[in-house]
């Protein structure tokens, strides 16, 4: 079984940019085909991390987890832009209301994206080893720093921002325009909850196990 877990993060990826790259082909103007695309690299880049991660020791292996923070501290951005595009007439009005909170989250994305080496964030535990696939032991535990429990706060709030404006979207739609949108509302909103409980669980134990990280990619691919 090992196996096939191992190769989740590796078939996420592939989906997550094929998936980006078939949504901008087929409108480049649109913002929420732009922001769906970006979206997409997010998680593909949260998936490259999880792969090296579950590959390497000591220092790659921080560095795996640095890559997979950088995704996720853009993903509350990305997809805020995309929940407030998304199946909207008026989304550009909408983006204009919604500036100064774009702009909040922005900000918060770029400081943390800055900070993701500072020792502050997240460090290997001492003596944690990598990952067993053959008995699927407890394998790499990273700690989180303070700045790292500010980090999760900040993706728990991004997220559940555009979570609500999701909902907003699948409220307001009518039923023959509801029915073509809602996969993708129930997909993408399915992701970010995954996402918005693993943070919360290493804001909870101040830790990241890598056991967890095959479970994300395979809620990305359902």
């Amino acid at each position: 079984m090992h196996e096939y877990l191992f190769i989740l993060p590796a078939m996420s990826l592939l989906l997550c940019l094929g998936l980006g790259v078939f949504t901008i082909t087929r409108n480049t103007r649109h913002m929420a085909n732009i922001a769906f695309a970006i979206g997409m690299l997010t998680l593909g880049v949260h998936e490259a991390g999880s792969i090296l991660i579950m590959l390497a020791a000591g220092s790659l292996a921080e560095a795996g987890v640095m890559i997979s923070l950088a995704g996720q501290a853009l993903m509350p951005f990305v997809w805020l832009l995309f929940s407030l595009s998304f199946a909207r007439g008026d989304y550009k009005e909408i983006l204009r209301k919604k500036l100064p909170a774009l702009i909040g989250v922005a900000a918060a994305a770029l400081f943390f994206l800055t900070r993701l080496g500072s020792a502050g964030m997240v460090s290997l535990s001492p003596g944690a080893g990598s990952m067993d696939w053959q008995t699927f032991a407890p394998g790499h535990v990273f700690t989180v720093g303070a700045l790292g429990r500010y980090f999760y706060i900040y993706f728990i709030i991004g997220a559940v921002l555009a979570l609500i404006q999701l909902e907003n979207t699948l409220r307001a739609s009518t039923a023959e325009k509801r029915w073509r949108i809602k996969y993708v509302i129930f997909g993408v909103g399915a992701v970010l909850a995954f996402f918005i409980y693993s943070a919360s669980q290493s804001l909870l134990f101040s830790t990241i196990k890598a056991e967890v990280l095959p479970l994300a990619s395979a809620v990305i691919l359902i």
